[in-house]
């Protein structure tokens, strides 16, 4: 299965590395394919003063879990989605 997971899930993972949603996104990627919005990476970079202040993770740290975002994720264009998005409407 294709999973599309929103930027607000990725706030949850930094924010709670070990929380629910962040043990449940790790099992559902060792079975399905999970798919994030390049733009996913504009909104962290946007609010990573704040991640870091809600985590309490430095800034490295921050970094380090982006970076596993990028490595284990299928990054996808958002423009895919805005096309698809004017489709329907």
């Amino acid at each position: 299965m294709n999973i599309l997971v929103d930027t607000n899930i990725l706030f949850s993972i930094i924010i709670t590395p070990k929380g629910k949603i962040a043990t449940t996104i790790e099992s559902i990627k060792n079975n399905h394919t999970v798919f994030i919005s390049d733009f996913s990476f504009e909104e962290l970079s946007k609010h990573k003063k704040k991640l870091i202040q809600l985590s309490k993770l430095s800034d490295i740290e921050v970094d380090r879990t982006i970076y596993f975002f990028e490595k284990d994720f299928k990054v996808v264009s958002s423009e895919l989605f805005f096309k698809h998005y004017y489709r329907i409407f």
